[in-house]
């Protein structure tokens, strides 16, 4: 597999915050994507699961079990936002 070249984009259209020149955050990903092995990649994806089950594991004492399943959630969904910020429509 080749790694997707991330020069050259344009930084035009809906979600324009990005300065010129600068790719933009999806494009960053999909070019790491495509350098790492799919094996790599499910690699990262068990070493993820197992990372957040075993902080998990010692909240259970203190919270309700729908507190940790919401924490886990958001937790990951301020990651991924991190790496791939949607665009929003003006």
């Amino acid at each position: 597999m080749t790694p997707v070249p991330v020069t050259g984009l344009s930084v035009t259209g809906p979600g324009e915050p990005y300065r010129r020149g600068l790719p933009r955050p999806g494009d960053l990903l999909s070019a790491a994507a495509g350098a790492i092995p799919p094996s790599g990649l499910v690699l990262l994806a068990i070493l993820s699961v197992q990372i957040g089950a075993g902080l998990a594991k010692d909240l259970f004492a203190q919270l309700p079990p729908s507190a940790v399943v919401f924490l886990r959630i958001a937790a990951g969904s301020l990651i991924l936002g991190a790496f791939v910020r949607p665009a929003y429509a003006a």
